[in-house]
């Protein structure tokens, strides 16, 4: 049998049976997805191996339309399909977090309530600070921002 490439078809020049059968209208219980942070959770876990399983249906629950689709390689590692996804869908809230926590810590060091570096400049004998530097931010920044990129998802979870 020959196959016809029919191309984009607006919903209008659908006829009413062809569109019944592209629908869930007539059973709704069919369309199931499951949230992202269900899919992120523990690095990915779920998205480790193409078996289906009893525990991984009750992971999704009806809905009434799938906002975003997700598919995948399983021939690709699961840390990599993890990385993708958690860089596309957590950059955002990683970088928030990540400039929240750097404002905290700098209103903190500037005030002396986190320690500091003086670094000296030698004048003739003496030890003259020329000027103080908070470290903290540089320390924490990457770190953060790399938990968050990670565990948003878990962490959502949590709360």
């Amino acid at each position: 049998p020959t196959v016809e490439y029919l191309g984009r078809v607006s919903e209008a020049e659908l006829d009413d049976e062809v569109r019944g059968l592209l629908s869930f209208d007539d059973c709704p219980s069919i369309l199931r997805a499951s949230g992202l942070a269900t899919l992120m959770r523990q690095l990915g876990k779920v998205i480790d191996t193409s078996r289906g399983s009893a525990e991984t249906y009750q992971m999704s629950v009806p809905v009434d339309r799938i906002q975003i689709f997700l598919s995948h390689n399983w021939g690709i590692p699961r840390h990599r399909k993890f990385l993708c996804l958690a860089v596309h869908f957590n950059w955002m809230p990683a970088m928030i977090v990540t400039s929240i926590v750097l404002l905290v810590a700098a209103v903190l060091s500037a005030y002396g309530q986190l320690p500091i570096l003086a670094r000296y400049r030698q004048l003739e004998g003496w030890k003259d600070p020329a000027w103080r530097e908070g470290f903290l931010c540089s320390a924490i920044s990457f770190p953060v921002f790399l938990l968050m990129i990670l565990f948003w998802r878990d962490i959502l979870w949590i709360v």
